[in-house]
């Protein structure tokens, strides 16, 4: 029996120029990316390889790094941890000027 479920994704990367966790937002002739995942195209099943090639257009041309479909909540909301990090912003660790030990003061030496 086939499951009934619907399966929905959003199609995410990094973007080159400045590392930011970018989705596109188009599914049209060209690419956009935006770092709101509200504002992300969604995809089913049977259209996620569709948004993947034209994301793979993206890749080609140097504007994001390796994109990549993940499952969503009907909100838009990631399912999986590594996504839900991404969409709020992350690292979950600090880093650059934050992770210097007598700047933030869960560190000590």
């Amino acid at each position: 029996m086939k499951n009934s479920i619907e399966t929905y994704f959003v199609l995410s990367s990094n973007r080159l120029l400045d590392g930011a966790t970018v989705y596109l937002t188009s599914s049209g002739d060209t690419n956009e990316w935006n770092t709101d995942i509200t504002k992300a195209e969604v995809y089913t099943e049977a259209t996620r390889e569709q948004g993947l090639a034209l994301a793979h257009k993206s890749f080609a041309s140097n504007e994001v790094h390796e994109p990549h479909a993940f499952e969503i909540t009907g909100q838009n909301e990631p399912l999986g941890v590594r996504e839900k990090i991404r969409a709020a912003g992350g690292p979950s660790i600090p880093y650059g000027e934050d992770a210097v030990p007598s700047k933030h003061s869960d560190y000590s030496i």
